[in-house]
């Protein structure tokens, strides 16, 4: 066919019939594309109305299989050119005049948005020709990428109309909106030509090129629309996952889908956020006034979005680019906000379940989507300051602790992954998951503290109950504990003692409840390895400054070996005889062992420590660990403790308050020993004299005169507690006991500590019950009005109101970051017990209890004793009575040392005369300051 003229082939193709255009379509579709091809796409009103013949008119016309060779190839370049030119006209015309008045430029304006919206009908009107119920990608290539770019431009140019017309926007207002919903109208018909695209032959580059590009710049529409019309969004997107699953074999290594789920953790963040000013505060308005149909619109929104975004990761988490901070950044913004986290916004039930059913029980599908993700894991145990007290410390708890639940069902690689990474020199370094969970329970002190409460473990035929945070990761953690991989064990095993051992008491707890439940329900042979191994410890630590190591092994230690049989229960105790380890046994205390091996270690340990007590030569650390087991006995266990032990206890306890009332100044170690000595004087008050107790009080108030630890205080309260029931002799000291038990019952009530100062107002409060001497009871608040009025709601059990209210989590973290400021020394005894180096040694010269050593040891002693007690106290410096006496004790003791290494001695005859070798060290004491040896 001849070529023709624009406007003589427009108008004779026009005027066809549909047969005539079947019959002459081959030759005049050529020669139409070319001449548009040779006008260089001019948008002018011959081209376009060539445009829309081809269109409306010749393309019908062909079958779908021979669009793209025939038509697309050509078409689709030049109508992206016409819209090009066509915007290209329009902004150098917006720029260049602006003027109402100027009627050849809005004239011009008008004809090009004209020439806009008829551009996109035919592109519109491709797709249509070209839809079938399936469609073939290589009959369609070019036309694709053609439509989601002109999809572009139109809405691109009615979002930025407003700056692009300025004043004169209100003249072309409904040409926009026409060219608007045109473009709604091509998004429609490109959404549903995508949906049926298909490959049927062996895909090639171009095929999987084409179908990233339309992903790509559906993206980009979804960007510009999403301040237009969010429907329009929602329809996007779910284009976009269509098609990406569609082709997920052919694209799930090509197609960059990060900036897209990025986009959706945007648009869910500021959502989500939103929801919340919906439905306002307490105290301001909110933005709607709670509109709920808003509300429930939104939610829906979002949690559309969220199922696109689920989809994505679920179908590119092994091919995703720096977009996983994004999302987990928004799940801890979805468990930061809601309850129970503390900074959880107000929401009715009816909310709270919408916003859970459509977006938090997403999180879940998430986590396990990108549980194979090493970016995921370097987001979850990056290793950050301890010192943060960040809000999102909960959530991330929340979201590792479903990390854990879910690691057991994954491959090996991806367990050994999260419990024992590898660094490859990264900027931040990673903790095992294990390790990164009690770090984060330190993080969340506030909330363990407080407490946060969720929902537990499903129990068949019971109801679900609240737990509180503690209990929620303790029971995760068990869980985790017993489906543990052998090969892990040993890592299960180190990072457990680390937590006992650290500085945080929470994770010290948490990883001993861990410990405990991993010995019970594991086998007794692991139980028993496990207590041997870290008996061991503990006495290689056991002259460690650092007493909150030692203390939480003690702990410990009391707690597995409950759990010990019988039989391994017998051999730890051959093992670590109580004769040759007291330090040991009266830590983890004989409770733990079975009735009839604890009431033997219970003898052996009393024995001992009367013996230590009595001794005249003995170490700091074994008079401490003395002390604390005989006030344990006498006041837990006072059948084992024999009426010649508790003399010996009493006359100890005489002889120590004498000799402590002419010492002036205290050390920190002194310090502890007076606290202990006053511990045991209150287990023994029933049995001492009031002249006793009347030198227990002098030396505590003297004490109370120093600068003391707030432990010792305590120690002075426990023993106040002891006077409730407690019955003071009449006699001459009785006016002074009752003054002096006064005097400390108002200091201890007006100390500044509101721990000692609540046990204080507690002992006070059953003394002035109890007690017999209610005289004492008026000076012991006398003076001090706020006192008197304090007493008084303490005993009326009326709570104390604050001036100002108080707020319980305030309280807990201005406490956390104040304590984070202060570094503590946590040694209790950080001068003492270090036996090797500085050990203090008590000399009582004049008397050298032997009893403890073996026979052949005794004898050997004799002839230095002998040469020592010559040298130490010659006798022209004696009085002759004291030179007569010191003869008469070497003497007994000489024959004493003949007597027990050819028999051995009575239990009666020992007991008698160890209370005789205690009243002589009661009177020697009187001329030699015992307690000054400490220092």
């Amino acid at each position: 066919m001849v070529q023709k003229s624009y406007s003589n082939l427009v108008t004779e193709v026009c005027g066809w019939s549909k047969e005539t255009c079947l019959k002459n379509v081959e030759t005049t579709l050529p020669s139409a594309l070319n001449i548009l091809e040779d006008s260089l796409y001019k948008p002018t009103a011959d081209n376009i109305g060539l445009l829309k013949v081809i269109c409306h008119s010749l393309l019908p016309c062909l079958p779908c299989q021979e669009l793209e060779e025939k038509v697309f190839r050509k078409l689709c370049p030049a109508m992206m050119n016409f819209i090009h030119n066509i915007l290209d006209i329009i902004d150098s015309n917006l720029t260049d005049q602006r003027n109402e008045t100027d009627l050849d430029v809005k004239a011009l304006l008008s004809e090009h948005l004209e020439y806009f919206i008829n551009v996109n009908q035919c592109v519109d009107q491709c797709i249509k020709c070209a839809m079938s119920v399936s469609v073939d990608l290589s009959w369609v290539q070019s036309l694709p990428g053609c439509a989601v770019h002109v999809l572009l431009q139109a809405y691109k140019h009615c979002k930025t109309s407003s700056q692009l017309y300025g004043e004169i926007l209100n003249l072309f207002s409904e040409q926009l909106s026409i060219l608007f919903k045109t473009a709604h109208a091509l998004q429609t018909s490109l959404l549903g030509l995508l949906d049926n695209v298909c490959i049927t032959g062996a895909p090639l580059e171009e095929h999987v090129s084409i179908l990233c590009s339309v992903c790509t710049t559906l993206y980009e529409v979804c960007c510009v629309v999403s301040s237009l019309d969010i429907k329009l969004v929602i329809s996007l997107l779910r284009g976009i996952s269509r098609l990406s699953s569609q082709h997920l074999s052919l694209l799930q290594d090509r197609l960059d889908v990060s900036p897209i789920i990025k986009y959706l953790c945007h648009e869910i963040g500021q959502g989500y956020e939103y929801l919340f000013e919906l439905c306002g505060g307490t105290q301001t308005e909110s933005l709607s006034q709670g509109d709920d149909k808003t509300f429930d619109k939104l939610v829906k929104v979002l949690g559309f979005q969220m199922k696109v975004m689920v989809a994505l990761l679920r179908d590119y988490s092994k091919y995703l680019d720096n977009c996983e901070k994004n999302v987990v950044d928004l799940l801890l913004c979805f468990h930061r906000l809601l309850p129970p986290s503390l900074s959880a916004k107000s929401l009715s039930e009816k909310q709270m379940a919408s916003v859970k059913l459509l977006l938090i029980n997403a999180t879940a599908p998430i986590v396990s989507h990108l549980i194979t993700n090493k970016a995921l894991r370097r987001e979850l145990t990056s290793n950050h300051s301890a010192d943060d007290l960040s809000e999102d410390n909960f959530p991330k708890l929340i979201l590792q602790l479903m990390v854990l639940d879910m690691l057991p069902k994954f491959e090996a690689d991806v367990f050994d992954s999260w419990l024992a990474p590898v660094n490859y020199q990264e900027n931040v370094p990673t903790l095992s998951l294990l390790a990164a969970i009690f770090h984060s329970v330190q993080m969340c002190e506030v909330e363990m503290r407080y407490p946060v409460m969720l929902a537990g473990v499903v129990v068949a035929g019971k109801p679900q109950r609240q737990v509180s945070l503690y209990e929620h990761v303790a029971t995760h953690l068990c869980g985790f504990i017993g489906a543990c991989p052998a090969r892990h064990f040993s890592l299960l095993e180190s990072t457990l003692l680390e937590h006992v051992l650290g500085r945080s008491t929470l994770s010290s707890l948490l990883a001993a409840d861990c410990w405990c439940f991993l010995a019970r329900y594991g086998t007794a042979n692991l139980c028993r390895d496990q207590v041997q191994g870290l008996v061991k410890l503990y006495l290689q630590l056991k002259n460690t400054s650092n007493k909150t190591v030692l203390f939480r092994l003690e702990s410990l230690l009391h707690r597995l070996i409950k759990l010990m049989a019988r039989d391994h229960q017998n051999c730890l105790v051959e093992m670590f005889p109580p004769e040759e380890e007291p330090m040991l046994w009266v830590a983890v205390t004989p409770n733990c062992l079975h009735e009839n091996l604890g009431h033997d270690v219970r003898n052996k340990l009393l024995q001992w420590s009367v013996n230590v007590v009595n001794s005249s030569s003995v170490k700091l650390s074994h008079l401490l660990t003395a002390l604390d087991f005989l006030t344990n006995v006498v006041s837990n266990s006072p059948s084992q403790c024999s009426p010649t032990h508790q003399e010996l206890i009493v006359h100890f306890v005489n002889q120590m308050s004498i000799q402590l009332q002419v010492h002036c100044a205290l050390t920190h170690s002194q310090e502890i020993l007076v606290a202990k000595l006053v511990l045991l004087a209150g287990s023994v008050l029933q049995q001492l004299s009031t002249k006793s107790i009347l030198q227990v009080l002098v030396v505590i108030q003297k004490c109370l005169e120093e600068k003391i630890s707030l432990s010792f205080c305590l120690s002075v309260v426990h023993f106040l507690v002891k006077f409730s029931k407690c019955k003071i002799e009449p006699c001459f000291e009785q006016s002074q006991v009752l003054e002096k038990l006064s005097k400390v019952f108002h200091h201890m009530l007006s100390h500044p500590s509101a721990l000692v100062h609540h046990a204080a107002l507690s002992a006070f409060a059953d003394f002035a019950s109890h007690t017999i001497h209610e005289t004492a009871i008026p000076a012991c608040i006398q003076g001090e009005q706020w006192l008197q009025q304090r007493v008084e709601r303490f005993l009326n059990k009326c709570p104390h109101k604050p001036a100002k209210q108080f707020d319980l989590v305030t309280f807990l973290r201005s406490n956390l970051i104040e304590a984070s400021r202060i570094k503590t020394d946590t040694a209790c005894t950080s001068e003492t017990l270090n036996q090797e180096k500085g050990m203090f040694a008590i000399e009582l010269e004049h008397i050298r209890d032997t009893e403890s050593e073996p026979p052949t040891k005794k004898i050997k002693l004799k002839n230095t004793s002998d040469e020592n007690d010559t040298e130490k106290f010659p006798k022209q410096m004696l009085p002759s009575s004291q030179q007569f006496l010191l003869q008469r004790i070497i003497s007994l003791a000489d024959d004493l040392e003949k007597e027990s290494s050819q028999s051995t001695l009575t239990p009666e005859f020992v007991d008698s005369a160890k209370l005789a070798v205690a009243r002589i060290n009661e009177c020697l004491v009187l001329n030699q300051s015992w307690f000054d040896s400490l220092s």
